[in-house]
């Protein structure tokens, strides 16, 4: 069976286990979120060959997962092939904006404190009042945008390190609720 029949049978499975009745109903809808995002994913060529064989193995792990959550193997299993999983398919399209957003922001306010000071020089010190008002403003904006960055929203120093794609995101979504079901937890 070649790689990519592997991974359509296995997310094949994946939709059947979510249409179950008898499987937790949480369950299933974060095993269909899982699963359309994979899709979505592959749809939008985020996927490589190379991804495959780990994904494919994460997607077995959460349908068994799905269909029966109290297997300490299942959780076992599907924790391992999470956290292989965490940068297959891309990162959020929201993350990214937020990402930029905030970056704008800093420079932003970088912009308005360097055009206040220019100001407060071009006017020999007559518009400093104003000025002043400008630099209070950009280093507002520079300040929030910056422990908003510094908050762990983004790692600017290494921006791909933390950060997982929305299917890893949803696979930890499946292990949680799983561990709320899961007796002894």
């Amino acid at each position: 069976m070649e790689l990519i029949d592997k991974f359509e049978t296995a997310l094949k499975y994946l939709k059947t286990a979510t249409k179950k009745e008898d499987n937790n109903p949480e369950m299933r809808q974060i095993g269909q979120q899982l699963s359309n995002r994979i899709e979505n994913a592959q749809k939008e060529k985020k996927i490589t060959t190379n991804d495959l064989p780990l994904l494919i193995q994460s997607v077995k792990d959460s349908t068994n997962l799905i269909n029966d959550p109290i297997s300490s193997e299942n959780f076992n299993n599907s924790i391992k092939s999470t956290q292989k999983i965490s940068k297959i398919g891309g990162f959020s399209r929201n993350e990214t904006l937020k990402a930029v957003g905030k970056l704008g922001l800093a420079l932003l306010g970088t912009a308005i404190i360097s055009a206040s000071i220019a100001f407060a020089v071009a006017t020999m010190f007559i518009g400093t009042p104003l000025s002043v008002a400008g630099v209070a403003i950009g280093t507002f904006l520079t300040v929030a945008a910056a422990s908003s960055i510094a908050g762990h929203e983004l790692n600017l120093f290494s921006p791909l390190k933390n950060r997982k794609s929305d299917i890893a995101h949803n696979a930890e979504d499946l292990l949680e609720h799983a561990k709320k079901i899961k007796p002894g937890n």
